[in-house]
């Protein structure tokens, strides 16, 4: 539990003067936490060096991280999804990568591979009509022998709101900014 970790670290580091922390890690966090692990990392006053440690030879997967979407956009503006999808050992294929509301599938992506070990990104671009609120998965089908397919797949919600802006605009005298402000 890398969280726990950082939050030990943090803890002795208020009470003992550290000139540096040395991890050995396989890298990976499998406990689930509140708190994310590379917050906590960032909180910290002293330098960290990670030793990676375990096997270096990576398994046949294809994995779907950096997902971002905006948590609102206005009505009738297009809601930009994107991310990123990692493979190891799967030169020469291809994957897809499908965007769904509900059980529907609103667009699909296919991925060409060209290399043993390669990041490719990808975006999706969702119009909207109305407000509200608007629930979206990204997903990858499995592929042949994969490893692991419980990081083929992520959720995210966006809130579209109304197009609706008030603002008020005051000025001591009439200028010509003052009334090109206004004809807008």
């Amino acid at each position: 539990d890398m969280a726990d970790l950082f939050k030990q670290i943090r803890d002795d580091a208020e009470k003992e003067d550290l000139a540096a922390i040395v991890v050995l890690t396989d890298g990976r966090h499998t406990a689930e936490v509140s708190e994310d692990p590379r917050d906590l990392a960032a909180q910290l006053r002293v330098p960290l060096y990670f030793v990676p440690i375990g096997r270096n030879d990576m398994k046949r997967d294809v994995m779907l991280h950096h997902l971002h979407a905006p948590t609102s956009v206005i009505e009738k503006d297009k809601i930009l999804i994107e991310g990123t999808v990692t493979t190891h050992l799967c030169a020469g294929e291809s994957c897809q990568v499908q965007l769904l509301e509900g059980n529907q599938v609103l667009e699909t992506r296919t991925l060409k591979l060209t290399h043993e070990q390669e990041d490719q990104r990808f975006r999706f671009e969702v119009p909207t009509t109305s407000p509200g609120r608007r629930e979206f998965k990204v997903q990858i089908p499995p592929i042949v022998d994969e490893h692991s397919t419980d990081n083929n797949s992520s959720s995210l919600a966006v809130d579209v709101v109304e197009a609706v802006l008030r603002i008020l605009i005051a000025d001591s005298q009439a200028s010509w900014e003052y009334q090109h402000l206004i004809n807008l």
